[in-house]
C-alpha cells in the first residue's frame, strides 16, 4: 500500500466508525429500557467524535511513515485501535483498556466503552472489503 491508500483507509475507517458507534450508542440508549443515563449518552456521543477525529489526525501523521516502513493490514488495524487509546488518554485522561477491564471485573457499568475498538474493527473490515 502506498501513502495515499493508507491515508484514505484511515479516513474512511474512522469516519465509518463514528457512524457505527453513534448508531449503536443511540439504539442502546433509546431502546434499552434499563439504560437511561443521558449524561453517559452525551459523553459517549461527543467523546466518540473527539476520540475518532483526534485518532484520524494522528493516523494521518502516522501514514507519512509508510514511505519508510511497510505496513500490513493487521498492523494497520492495531495502530488504529492503539491511536484511539492514545486520543482517549489525551482528551479524557483515561484509558479505554482500563475501563474495559473494569467492566470485566464489575467495577464499571459503561458497556459501551467496549464498542470503541469494536466499531473500528467492524468499520476496518467493511472498508477493506467494500472499498478496494
Amino acid at each position: 500500500m502506498n501513502q495515499k491508500d493508507i491515508f484514505f483507509l484511515g479516513v474512511r475507517t474512522y469516519s465509518l466508525a463514528i457512524v457505527i458507534f453513534n448508531l449503536f450508542n443511540s439504539i442502546v440508549f433509546l431502546f434499552y429500557p434499563k439504560v437511561k443515563d443521558w449524561e453517559l449518552f452525551s459523553y459517549n456521543f461527543y467523546g466518540c467524535l473527539l476520540f475518532f477525529f483526534l485518532s484520524m489526525i494522528l493516523f494521518s501523521i502516522t501514514s507519512f511513515l509508510s514511505r519508510f516502513l511497510k505496513f500490513n493490514s493487521l498492523f494497520l488495524l492495531l495502530i488504529m485501535i492503539f491511536l484511539i487509546e492514545i486520543s482517549a488518554f489525551i482528551i479524557a485522561d483515561t484509558s479505554i483498556a482500563k475501563l474495559i477491564l473494569d467492566i470485566v471485573t464489575g467495577k464499571n457499568n459503561n458497556y459501551i466503552m467496549m464498542f470503541y475498538p469494536l466499531s473500528v474493527i467492524i468499520s476496518y473490515v467493511f472498508v477493506k472489503v467494500y472499498f478496494r
